[in-house]
């Protein structure tokens, strides 16, 4: 066990309040908080780089389920130390109306983008909750619902009318479940279409190199 893993090994879960944010932070193993403040790692060795993975992975090891999405992409110690500072250290009320506002007006245009959108938005709402920014669900499935494309509004007012009939209200999950399905299922289609538009036009190529091939014996045959 590396020893930015023993450092960490026994800190309890970071909570989304902050209740143990003091206790968790302070819980860095000696020889590896330079990696905490260093922007790059171009001039490090692979060793160095191996502790600044190690550290990273202590880390995100001690984070609790509920928050450990918003960070679990970031790839360097730096990047994670930084995001947990500027959730964690401080409660910024700019920030946090900045996180709404960019929350409650995002737009999607294409239905292929749709995923890395909805992932975007349940990011912002995680930073909102960390934050202790209280955002209902049905609040949160209406915002979903103003900033997809089109496309996907039927699905959207099929899942109405099933809720209005059954008495069941739709949750933001179910709501986020359903539109990934439908744009699965338009990026399927796009793509058939694509490798059918090749298939023929490869097909035509072919019938017109056939052809005038053909022609050509002709008319060595009339010689």
């Amino acid at each position: 066990m590396s020893k930015a893993l023993k450092a960490f090994d026994k800190v309890t879960l970071l909570k989304s309040d902050r209740s143990n944010w003091d206790t968790w932070s302070t819980a860095k193993s000696i020889g590896y908080d330079a990696f905490l403040t260093m922007e790059s790692t171009d001039e490090l060795t692979e060793e160095e780089k191996g502790k600044d993975s190690d550290l990273l992975n202590a880390m995100v090891g001690r984070i609790a389920d509920g928050i450990f999405r918003r960070y679990k992409k970031l790839k360097r110690t730096y990047e994670l130390w930084n995001a947990l500072k500027a959730d964690y250290d401080t409660k910024n009320p700019l920030t946090e109306a900045y996180i709404q506002e960019r929350l409650t007006t995002m737009k999607c245009t294409h239905p292929a983008k749709v995923n890395q959108h909805l992932d975007k938005m349940l990011e912002l709402k995680d930073a909102l909750e960390t934050r202790q920014v209280a955002m209902s669900d049905e609040m949160f499935k209406n915002t979903i619902i103003a900033s997809v494309p089109d496309y996907f509004k039927p699905t959207v007012s099929a899942m109405v009318v099933v809720a209005e009939t059954t008495k069941k209200k739709v949750s933001s999950t179910s709501l986020i479940a359903a539109i990934r399905a439908e744009a699965m299922g338009y990026i399927e289609k796009k793509k058939g279409k694509k490798e059918s538009a090749n298939y023929a036009g490869n097909n035509n190529n072919q019938g017109r190199g056939n052809f005038r091939g053909h022609f050509q014996r002709g008319n060595n045959f009339r010689g």
